[in-house]
């Protein structure tokens, strides 16, 4: 049901992370490959981190604003280092917008469907005053982080607070897309858009749709997907889907389909995912499920149902996927070229954290190339 609305879409199914979790492997999303967890490494000096993040997330919406387009970001991934991602890094750059996860944005009967009957403005009120009434009676050193500059310090992360759960503020902010979309009929435009649905499975149900109760799995689902967390997993990854399916249909209604070009990537997944068949009939070892990344891309104009392709590929294509329309795309930060080159003789996937400090720490380094689903294609690589 889903394939038949992918029409011109490419799933490139051999696709690979750069580390296993979120932070730094996203940066590549963002930058590309000049922003390799290992190229960082290979520095072996302690690293401005929160520069070197803050300049992956400006590299394209800086290009493609300087070229005229209008530029937007949506809930840039730790933006500033910051679980809320800080906006103001966005401040000098007056001509790229940028938003954070809002209620405002999400439609009355969206709301409605797991909020009761009140509108859009009663749930607004009724959440500031909630948090306004938490802002008095905080000491008053503890007022400015929880303000958090009109933003306001949320436990879970979502700047619509109160929700019920992470699982159902996540599905209401991708389900908000059309809402949240203008149409125009001159100008060009890049939008990047970062939502954290998949990362929420735990009040998915069979339905694929999150619930305020955590709804129980049927023997069945759980005797094929081995544990709650994949079945939980296969319900969001549906859903998220056929979320998007729906935004399409919205913009093959008002002809902004063929001439958008659309790329959808995951920064990681999980070794927890069952079955996961690339892997497991080739016996790899488990873990390197983890690297085993989304990458779906229609480019311009492109027709026909889903193709599926085997081509190496990588996470850190996107800054290229996204400007190779345009005539010597360079990263406005380092002046060079954004190319996909770098992937030629392999990549290096890694376990990586940030410690105290702002230090990177590495662990765990494979190189591979070609098949990521061939064992005979992940080289250890001993770091020191």
């Amino acid at each position: 049901e889903l394939k038949d609305n992918l029409d011109g879409f490419v799933w490139y199914i051999n696709n690979v992370s750069f580390t296993s979790l979120t932070f730094p492997g996203v940066q590549t999303i963002y930058g590309g490959y000049e922003y390799m967890p290992y190229e960082l490494y290979k520095i072996k000096k302690k690293l401005d981190v929160v520069s070197i993040h803050n300049e992956a997330l400006l590299v394209m919406p800086k290009l493609f604003s300087d070229l005229g387009y209008g530029a937007t970001m949506f809930s840039p991934s730790y933006a500033n280092l910051s679980l809320m991602p800080d906006l103001s890094i966005f401040i000098p750059y007056t001509n790229i917008k940028a938003y954070n996860k809002n209620i405002r944005y999400i439609p009355d009967n969206l709301l409605s469907e797991f909020y009761g009957s009140k509108t859009e403005e009663e749930s607004i009120i009724d959440i500031k005053t909630i948090r306004f009434s938490l802002f008095r009676v905080l000491p008053t050193f503890i007022r400015h982080g929880f303000y958090g500059h009109s933003e306001w310090y949320i436990p879970n992360e979502n700047s619509f607070l109160l929700s019920r759960n992470t699982s159902i503020t996540e599905y209401l902010a991708l389900a908000s897309l059309t809402q949240m979309t203008e149409v125009h009929s001159n100008g060009n435009y890049f939008n990047m858009i970062h939502s954290d649905i998949t990362h929420e499975p735990q009040y998915f149900a069979s339905d694929y749709k999150p619930s305020s109760i955590k709804k129980d799995i049927s023997k069945e689902d759980l005797e094929f997907f081995k544990t709650e967390f994949s079945a939980r997993s296969y319900y969001t990854t549906v859903s998220s889907l056929e979320l998007l399916d729906k935004y399409f249909d919205y913009l093959k209604e008002n002809n902004a389909y063929d001439n958008t070009k659309i790329i959808i990537v995951s920064d990681h997944a999980s070794d927890e995912f069952y079955p996961n068949l690339f892997f497991d009939k080739n016996n790899s070892e488990e873990y390197k499920k983890s690297y085993h990344s989304l990458l779906l891309i229609k480019d311009f104009n492109s027709k026909d149902e889903l193709k599926i392709s085997t081509n190496f590929m990588t996470v850190a294509e996107v800054p290229y996927l996204a400007t190779k329309h345009l005539k010597n795309p360079t990263n406005p930060f380092t002046g060079k070229v954004i190319t996909n080159d770098q992937k030629n003789d392999g990549i290096v996937t890694m376990k990586a954290s940030l410690r105290a400090g702002g230090i990177y720490h590495f662990r765990n380094a494979y190189k591979v190339n070609d098949n990521i689903f061939d064992k005979n294609n992940w080289e250890k690589i001993e770091l020191e």
